[in-house]
């Protein structure tokens, strides 16, 4: 099975899928919007970072840094942003460009431009974009040829509404050339391709672990020892004793277990469970060259509630609009709709984040 139709096969938590999709026949079929605040403007002397509000179409995030770069004259690593976005989508996301003596030499430069990208906004700061800076993004997603029976449809809904959706990576973090089996992994020369390469990798140890819970009905539950996360943060704890009101959290979605993302083990309350030590035995090998790349484990979350969940009807099709934490997928929340058949090619640069493992409190 390709990448397409493993994601389709993972059980699904809350009832069979109401029917089949197509996604992505256009670019804007799929809008995100990161929901990011640039910080103030920096007074005048401290303006060394150029801010820049992009929006791509049939683009990925790391050619139009790189062609950010090639407007400025200056080195790929002077252009920063806080998330890869989808590349067969319409995205708007910020973009950070170091460019010291630039403001005062030239407050108003003239933005960059291209195929596939345009300038929205700019503002001048002395920080510069970092990884995870971002509280999420907001998704437009229109699914055609797709004909719920209404009631069914609202009855879902409001399931996701209350009890959230398997927070799953989507298909689109593997790309068409991902082939997973239990040998060593062939990690290519070119860098950022190996980091695709082992970002898959987890992803893929992930999503069996998230599947056997949810086969299991237990992705929304916890037990003692388990370490659980809180909605939309990095931050989480161990659970020893769960009392009334942990139970309550868990409940409505604001805690949630978390399962091992696999790698280099340097705190032991992040370690796989005896119960993922077990699932993951097959896949020892994989595990095991994650820790000779120095790779550190994480924990992510089980669940995920999308916010300001709606759908309408408009042009014949369905239409949603939810916003998620960073790290998790749109197609996690459709996944728990329908089946999908997916218009554009998987591309291994298209998943919606790279952050996507839990830190301590």
């Amino acid at each position: 099975m390709n990448a397409a139709e493993t994601f389709n096969a993972l059980p699904r938590a809350l009832g069979p899928p109401l029917g089949s999709a197509v996604l992505r026949q256009e670019p804007a079929d799929f809008v995100v919007t990161e929901l990011l605040t640039p910080p103030p403007s920096a007074e005048r002397g401290q303006q060394e970072h150029l801010w820049l509000l992009v929006e791509k179409t049939a683009a990925n995030t790391g050619w139009v840094a790189r062609q950010l770069a090639a407007w400025f004259k200056v080195r790929a690593r002077a252009v920063s942003f806080a998330g890869r976005k989808d590349r067969h989508a319409v995205t708007r996301q910020w973009f950070s460009v170091h460019l010291p003596g630039l403001a005062a030499a030239d407050p108003d430069p003239t933005w960059p431009q291209g195929e596939g990208f345009q300038v929205l906004d700019a503002a001048w700061s002395a920080r510069k974009l970092r990884r995870g800076w971002h509280t999420g993004n907001r998704f437009q997603l229109r699914l055609r040829h797709w004909d719920p029976e209404p009631e069914l449809l609202q009855a879902r809904l409001q399931q996701i509404r209350s009890s959230g959706v398997p927070n799953y990576f989507g298909a689109q973090r593997f790309g068409q050339s991902f082939q997973p089996a239990a040998t060593r992994l062939q990690w290519p020369e070119d860098r950022e391709q190996r980091g695709f390469m082992i970002s898959a990798a987890r992803s893929h140890l992930f999503n069996n672990q998230l599947a056997e819970r949810v086969a299991t009905s237990t992705w929304s539950q916890a037990a003692p020892g388990d370490w659980v996360a809180w909605h939309g943060s990095a931050a989480g704890f161990l659970l020893t004793e769960p009392d009334a009101r942990l139970h309550e959290l868990l409940a409505v979605g604001e805690l949630s277990p978390t399962a091992w993302l696999p790698g280099l083990v340097r705190d032991q309350r992040l370690a796989p469970t005896p119960a993922e030590q077990a699932l993951l035995a097959s896949w020892s090998v994989w595990i095991d060259q994650l820790v000779e790349r120095r790779v550190e484990c994480a924990r992510r979350a089980c669940r995920v509630v999308p916010a300001e969940l709606a759908a309408w009807q408009e042009d014949g099709d369905w239409h949603l609009a939810f916003s998620l934490p960073p790290g998790s997928f749109a197609t996690a929340v459709v996944h728990a709709l329908c089946r999908v058949d997916s218009a554009a090619p998987l591309q291994p640069e298209q998943q919606t984040e790279s952050s996507t493992g839990q830190r301590t409190a």
